[in-house]
């Protein structure tokens, strides 16, 4: 009895215990079958751990006749060999080396702000005028209040440039001081809007008019002015706003998913003011400084995608401290990744997350309460009572979808590919994608949703983890050894280390 001793020593059950368990399920038989194909048990074995004689023909009979697989792949054999059962693990392994897909006009949501005009070529050239054009002096509309950009707004329009040159394959560049460039951007006085722009073309086509009167921290990180300046730039490259023409669909029609939108959300970060006497709360701007995914699908699909672009293997890091991602300005962060191995470092994030690996689609990095993030802004206000604490979570609650509370501030631009992620302290949700994911969950009660595609190694570290999968409990082939519990589906596959539950379609099993 060497064989099934040494197994079932290695999981701490005894020879008997094992015994009293078919006994007690000979009305269940679909219980023993799967504990045999977790525990790596043969037909051999369970004749043998039922004694009386039974021969390894009658088990395989008594299971065959009730519709069990009997075949030499189901209980017949050990995968004792575990670089054979490694390799059954890899079989479902998917990898792409670039990306899975490039946006097209067809791509969703592209129509609402895509247009016919487009700059048709291969660089396209900006300037700063320090004199009013004449194709601006023309009309009060682009000649009223007239004044070059300042040395900052400068500066953020050249990052804003820089962005887009990473996500579009044509080229935008500074024209020399003395060249007129087909975009030209300036500051007027503003009647009827914050600032406009033309569509690509001759003369003022492609222009930029800013607004010419603003307060200090209009032009800053998170500013509305950077913001401001996307969205013109948008138009100057040919994107529409999103309520014209095709419009776009009211659940993505904010700016979490386009620069071009009019629905401004979260784009407030709240502080508070102890000044002795009486305290205050205020809100800083903490608008996108760059474009959501739509906006990027767009402009991909009207000049088609830099390749060039993080196509080695990246780390994305968060920072709780600045609320950012390392390396980025703002709060926001859209990912256009041409290729490599890719992993999202969210290690220090404090709070709860919701990512999603999959492309097109929006996650939210350490997300607090309106109660959590009231304690925080006390703390750095010296402020802590009970009241004090209340009054600042009323401000934040007032304010709706407008407060930056790290919701959807990070994106996976179309057709990105990002195999790996490190999670934080918080409860997280993790989603798979179709490629072969590593996840390391980190401490807390975190739920993992695998299924997609590839072979997902998934580590759920310290807490009550559960990782879910949307297939019935007897579709899916699974066993345990040294190297943790794996699954192996029609389409995927998964090693599961530190998970204490998974959540099939139709029921559940503990694996701690």
């Amino acid at each position: 009895m060497s064989g099934v001793n040494d197994i079932l020593d290695s999981y701490g059950i005894s020879f008997s215990e094992a015994r009293d368990f078919i006994y007690a399920n000979l009305s269940t038989p679909e219980h023993i079958y799967n504990a045999a194909l977790q525990y790596n048990i043969t037909f051999s074995m369970i004749a043998e751990l039922y004694g009386q004689n039974v021969t390894e023909a009658q088990v395989k009979n008594f299971f065959y006749v009730q519709g069990f697989d009997t075949s030499p792949q189901s209980l017949n054999t050990q995968p004792d060999n575990e670089s054979l059962s490694q390799q059954h693990l890899e079989s479902k392994s998917i990898t792409i080396d670039n990306v899975s897909d490039f946006a097209r006009s067809q791509t969703p949501y592209v129509s609402s702000i895509e247009t016919d005009s487009v700059w048709s070529y291969d660089v396209t050239t900006y300037s700063f005028p320090s004199s009013m054009p004449n194709s601006h002096s023309a009309s009060r509309d682009t000649s009223s209040g007239w004044r070059p950009l300042s040395n900052t707004e400068q500066s953020y329009f050249r990052d804003l440039v820089d962005q887009q040159n990473n996500y579009i394959n044509t080229d935008l560049l500074e024209s020399s001081s003395f060249l007129v460039g087909d975009i030209q951007v300036a500051a007027i006085r503003q009647t009827s809007a914050e600032a406009f722009a033309y569509f690509p073309g001759p003369s003022i086509g492609g222009d930029i008019f800013l607004n010419r009167n603003v307060d200090a921290g209009y032009y800053s990180e998170g500013g509305y002015g950077v913001y401001t300046m996307a969205h013109e730039l948008g138009h100057a490259m040919g994107l529409d706003h999103t309520f014209e023409g095709v419009v776009l669909d009211s659940a993505v029609d904010n700016t979490y998913y386009s620069a071009m939108s009019y629905t401004n959300v979260g784009g407030y970060e709240v502080e508070a003011l102890d000044s002795g006497s009486r305290y205050s709360t205020y809100t800083v701007d903490a608008y996108r400084m760059d474009l959501g995914i739509i906006d990027i699908a767009a402009l991909q699909a009207m000049y088609g995608a830099d390749m060039s672009t993080n196509n080695g293997n990246n780390i994305y890091v968060y920072n709780e401290d600045s609320r950012s991602f390392e390396g980025h300005s703002g709060h926001y962060l859209t990912i256009w990744d041409a290729g490599g191995v890719d992993t999202l470092d969210l290690s220090d994030a404090r709070y709860a997350s919701v990512i999603n690996l999959n492309d097109y689609t929006l996650s939210s990095i350490s997300q607090r309460s309106a109660a959590e993030e009231a304690l925080e802004v006390a703390a750095e206000a010296g402020l802590g009572t009970f009241d004090e604490v209340s009054f600042i979570e009323d401000f934040i609650v007032s304010l709706g979808e407008e407060a930056f509370l790290n919701q959807n501030n990070l994106g996976i631009a179309f057709g990105v590919v990002i195999e790996n992620v490190v999670a934080g302290v918080g409860d997280d949700v993790i989603i798979d994608n179709e490629v072969d994911n590593m996840i390391y969950s980190g401490a807390g009660d975190d739920t993992i949703y695998l299924g997609a595609g590839g072979y997902d190694q998934v580590d759920g570290g310290v807490g009550n983890d559960t990782v879910f999968i949307a297939e019935a409990y007897n579709s899916i082939e699974r066993y345990v050894d040294n190297n943790g519990y794996h699954i192996v589906g029609d389409n995927f596959a998964a090693t599961l280390i530190g998970v204490e539950t998974v959540q099939y379609s139709d029921t559940s099993e503990s694996i701690a």
